[in-house]
């Protein structure tokens, strides 16, 4: 009996495409049904929560919290945010992404997407670059738009070819296509790629929440995972030790930091094991901690320190840039009550290195606040006198309300009008 290899070779392709797409009203996938059932539960019929209007924030998804540093697979970094403003987007694509206005930038990056319906059997996967692929997402973009950050723990990572082959596999889970660009930024000691998503599909629908949570949270990382590990192969002895050095560093409050809690007495430390004096020394190099006399002396508020730091990665960074406040004073505005003073730094997210948007806000009396925001804070407020307080929003959310403090900055034009009368 002659055997027709090339029809079975169709066949069995055909069955491979159908197992990898992720169907709206149902899933099929070989060894993650149950997760998936997990993380979707029912899935709503395609257009079913689609509208034109929307909110704005971020969500994030990828950290070394709760992965097994003796993992095999190989470790990737995916961090995600979103914004509704037109602008934002346009600034982001013009200018961050491309790093045009970036200095110390000598090869800018070139931006790239992928061109290939990624539900069609065989074919070549098309890449465009540069000013094509620029002009032909910006033809099309929206308010709406989803950033991501993605770092493989590796730099053996081929990040062109990873990109395009995780947003090909993103596109079949989702079961829509999407209009992407992209760029790999290689200004810092890790490499990294920057993943633009536009709010509106190929296909001309506007979402209102075009990712879904749990996919964010969990599926994203796992898919960016494999794909890695499929193409280097499994982490090695050196990487899984390099991990393990890693939970040491960890800038946030760790099921281990609760050992040292309970081993302090009044502040006063001596390390039980070699684990927690290597953690010790990570926490005195940040200034959490000191050692004297064979002991170590944690900082009064080092465990609020690295509980805030956990949630806003800003908040340490902002210790090292008051102007008139002693670092241990300053807190994380809960919300309670009302704080007055002069914002002495704005963060916002499309700033490079900046993962949260907030104000940092002294009251020249020995008091600061960092203050976590959703939006960017507006550059207006950069070095004025503020009255901020919570207040409720169209959602019924609590947030931040932020009004200039008219009153403080008469005054101090005032005081300044008089010194330097005192000069003539």
């Amino acid at each position: 009996m002659k055997v027709d290899f090339e029809k079975y070779r169709q066949q069995r392709d055909r069955q491979q495409e159908e197992r990898l797409r992720i169907q709206w009203k149902f899933a099929r996938y070989d060894d993650d049904a149950a997760q998936l059932k997990k993380l979707y539960g029912k899935l709503a019929p395609r257009g079913a929560h689609f509208s034109k209007s929307g909110g704005g924030g971020f969500s994030g998804a990828g950290s070394y919290r709760g992965w097994d540093p003796d993992s095999d697979k190989q470790f990737v970094m995916v961090k995600m945010r979103y914004s509704d403003k037109l602008d934002s987007h346009q600034k982001f694509l013009e200018e961050y992404i491309t790093q045009e206005k970036k200095e110390g930038v000598a090869v800018k990056p070139v931006v790239f997407t992928g061109k290939l319906n990624p539900f069609a059997s065989g074919g070549e996967r098309k890449v465009v670059y540069g000013q094509e692929a620029l002009e032909e997402y910006k033809s099309k973009m929206v308010g709406r738009h989803y950033k991501f950050i993605i770092s493989p723990d590796s730099k053996d990572v081929p990040l062109e070819q990873f990109t395009t082959a995780y947003m090909h596999r993103i596109q079949r889970e989702m079961g829509m296509r999407l209009d992407w660009l992209a760029a790999i930024h290689t200004d810092t000691g890790h490499p990294h790629v920057h993943i633009l998503v536009n709010g509106r599909t190929a296909e001309g629908l506007e979402p209102s929440r075009l990712f879904r949570k749990d996919f964010i949270r969990h599926r994203c990382r796992t898919i960016a995972s494999d794909i890695a590990t499929n193409m280097i192969g499994p982490r090695t002895d050196e990487q899984k030790k390099i991990a393990r050095e890693k939970i040491f560093e960890a800038l946030r409050w760790t099921p281990n930091d609760q050992h040292i809690q309970e081993a302090s007495r009044d502040g006063l430390v001596v390390p039980a094991n070699e684990f927690m004096r290597r953690r010790l020394d990570f926490l005195t190099t940040k200034g959490l901690a000191q050692f004297k006399d064979g002991k170590y002396i944690l900082d009064k508020k080092w465990d609020e320190i690295l509980v805030n730091t956990g949630r806003y990665n800003s908040f340490l960074e902002a210790r090292e840039e008051l102007k008139w406040t002693d670092k241990a004073n300053l807190e994380l505005f809960s919300g309670k009550g009302k704080i007055q003073g002069k914002v002495t730094k704005l963060y916002c997210m499309n700033e490079e290195y900046q993962h949260n948007n907030g104000l940092l806000v002294e009251d020249g009396k020995g008091q600061a606040w960092f203050v976590p925001l959703f939006n960017p804070p507006p550059a207006q407020f950069a070095g004025k006198n503020v009255i901020i307080e919570n207040q409720a929003n169209s959602k019924g959310l609590l947030v931040p309300k932020i009004q200039l403090d008219k009153e403080a900055m008469l005054r101090e034009k005032m005081e300044k009008r008089n010194e330097k009368g005192k000069e003539w």
